[in-house]
């Protein structure tokens, strides 16, 4: 959540500078080779995520290099590409770079006469209507702003990018269709406005400051030598920086040295990693998109060494991908732009995962040779294990022990592993982190249904032995590192423990974060993403005390699960609490007229939350009444 607002200032910020004419085009030399590896490299594993053919093409004879802002043009394509894949669910997105004709219909009259290069981003995606080519460029414009829509974002990408065309003298257009795809092609001219031959170009000047570094305000004198230790005088921990970006990398060298820690720098993901095996460094700050090996596979190579798996990585990148981050077992993600402040906490988090271990790791696993392999296995991570063969046994020796994490199996006898993890979430104590070791892989309602209890699970299939050691000691480093106890919820007393809460959400942050505060109050919750399946757990349970339903979700929104809920005799009286993050006049009025029983906006005012469940739910237990 913390990074989506980040990007919606982000977002805000460039487009008033663009309005108010405070933004400025730097213009230097653009390798289209190199520009278009970037943009391979960014989105390639997203193309395989979502199983789509993805493609970049660069058309012959185009020159070696253009004269243009090459941070604002990455943009705009980061932009287009982010809306293709977010958009297409089967086929294809391909991008195309070539010159374009000078006569052709589709170049903007403005444009014509003179050389042009055209940046075109094609998807087989939903398509947009022709009635809205004009209205999608737009500030907080969408293609689908109603409650039943499927695709977030702010609508500013396109208003941005296409502020961000004129500002290098070009233009932006759609040719779309609905249910077959859309294109966007930008056009610029290969001479951009105000160009000059002192233009910066590699090799021949310093680089200008990235803007994203402008923006966060990190004006500081650089020190010098780069790839050369650089000694504190009070140096208390030693931080190697994997950066390509060379003012970017002494600037947090700079950071890290005022912090009192020695610093190491190296601008690429080889010199970095022969740094680490020789060096071995406290922990690591870490780019993404670096040249011949990106972070990913720098990630990759430290884990697969005896020598540099132990060593804490904190990723600091300009694309977010907090997730693949922490799956990877990285201990953190930043996303750029960053201030001093953000590049603080994550030192911490980097320091804190040296030190801080938990004390007693849990092994769940019906066999005892597997369980002796799992000890022998992890037996360097530096903590203690007990041992249980069942899940039953498991859950007597977590009321006479607290264990930082437990190694579970899932195919236990009696009990199943999800089982366990279902009874543990009725019972006041916290779940602690489950790492699940597993022969078989896990379906997606497998996973779902675990990250319903847990916020630090990590699934692996049964694989290479030693893979389960490098899971365990990464993901102990990550617990660790958010081991800070947060912001306690206000507690409503003993009123509503023992009721059965339905939660409905299709954003599984919101449906965690929810969960959590009501079972804290003692509830008992059941979630659903979606409202058909709302549905099918109220007839599962219809003892149900109250939902609380969110009412923007794709496909059957908030209004209509309410009205399907009422439609039925036997929750006609149900308590039903509708949230909504848009609070626009007449929500509330919509909402009860839909049928539910209260209202709350978000973000959620967790002591007005307690107080309207204690109002609505009845004091008996009994389901399907509330006040009054």
């Amino acid at each position: 959540a913390g990074s989506s607002l980040l990007a919606l200032i982000n977002d805000i910020l460039d487009l008033s500078k663009i309005e108010a004419g405070r933004m400025e085009a730097v213009i230097g030399t653009l390798s289209l080779a190199e520009f278009a590896q970037r943009l391979r490299r960014s989105f390639a594993h997203v193309a395989v995520d979502r199983k789509l053919d993805y493609s970049v093409v660069l058309a012959p004879g185009l020159p070696a290099t253009v004269l243009t802002d090459g941070a604002r043009l990455e943009q705009i394509a980061n932009n287009l590409l982010s809306n293709a894949f977010k958009f297409t669910a089967h086929g294809s997105v391909s991008v195309e770079i070539g010159p374009a004709g000078q006569d052709a219909p589709d170049v903007p009259a403005e444009l014509g006469g003179q050389p042009l290069l055209a940046l075109s981003i094609s998807d087989t995606g939903m398509g947009i209507a022709t009635d809205k080519f004009r209205r999608i460029f737009n500030s907080f414009e969408q293609v689908d702003a109603s409650t039943s829509r499927q695709f977030g974002g702010t609508g500013l990408g396109l208003a941005i990018s296409r502020r961000l065309a004129h500002l290098l003298g070009g233009e932006l257009g759609v040719h779309s269709e609905v249910g077959v795809g859309s294109r966007f092609v930008l056009w610029l001219p290969f001479t951009p406005p105000e160009a000059v031959p002192t233009a910066v170009s590699p090799g021949n000047a310093e680089p200008a400051a990235p803007p994203m570094l402008a923006a966060a305000g990190a004006t500081m004198p650089l020190p010098a030598s780069p790839g050369i230790p650089l000694d504190a005088l009070r140096a208390r921990a030693t931080l190697l920086v994997i950066e390509d970006d060379q003012p970017f990398a002494r600037i947090l060298a700079n950071l890290v040295e005022q912090h009192g820690h020695r610093v190491l720098l190296a601008h690429d993901g080889k010199a970095g990693l022969q740094m680490a095996s020789v060096e071995r460094p406290d922990g690591i700050l870490l780019d993404v998109t670096l040249p011949s090996m990106d972070g990913w596979s720098v990630l990759g190579a430290l884990q697969a060494s005896p020598e540099t798996r132990d060593i804490p990585v904190h990723f600091i990148s300009a694309s977010d991908d907090t997730k693949r981050a922490a799956a990877a077992g990285a201990v953190g993600f930043l996303v750029k732009p960053v201030t001093r402040e953000s590049i603080a906490i994550a030192l911490e988090r980097v320091l804190h995962a040296t030190e801080v271990r938990p004390e007693r790791v849990l092994i769940v696993d019906d066999n005892p040779a597997d369980r002796l392999a799992i000890r022998t296995q992890l037996q360097h991570v530096g903590v203690a294990f007990d041992d249980a063969g069942s899940a039953e046994d498991a859950l007597a020796q977590m009321t006479r022990t607290s264990y930082g994490c437990i190694v579970l199996d899932l195919g236990l006898p009696g009990m199943s592993g999800l089982d366990m993890l279902d009874q543990l979430a009725c019972t006041p104590a916290s779940v602690p982190p489950v790492v699940v070791y597993s022969g078989r892989d896990l379906n997606a309602g497998e996973l779902a249904r675990l990250k319903a209890h847990t916020s630090a699970i990590v699934s692996k299939a049964a694989r290479v032995p030693d893979q389960l050691r490098d899971e365990v000691s990464r993901f102990l480093r990550s617990v660790a590192s958010d081991a800070a106890p947060g912001p306690m919820a206000p507690s409503p007393g003993d009123r509503l423990r023992g009721r059965l809460a339905l939660v409905v959400d299709d954003d599984m942050r919101n449906l965690f974060a929810l969960t959590r505060v009501l079972r804290d109050w003692g509830m008992q919750v059941t979630m659903a993403q979606n409202g058909q399946k709302a549905l099918d757990l109220l007839t599962e349970n219809p003892h149900t005390d109250v939902v609380v339903t969110d009412i923007m979700m794709p496909g059957m929104d908030g209004y209509t699960v309410i009205k399907a809920i009422r439609a039925q005799p036997a929750f006609s009286t149900l308590p039903i609490i509708a949230l909504t993050a848009k609070a626009m006049d007449g929500d509330r009025e919509r909402c009860l007229a839909a049928g539910a029983s209260d209202y709350l906006s978000k973000p959620l005012d967790l002591d007005q939350l307690a107080d309207r469940l204690v109002r609505w739910v009845p004091d008996d237990g009994a389901s399907g009444s509330g006040p009054a």
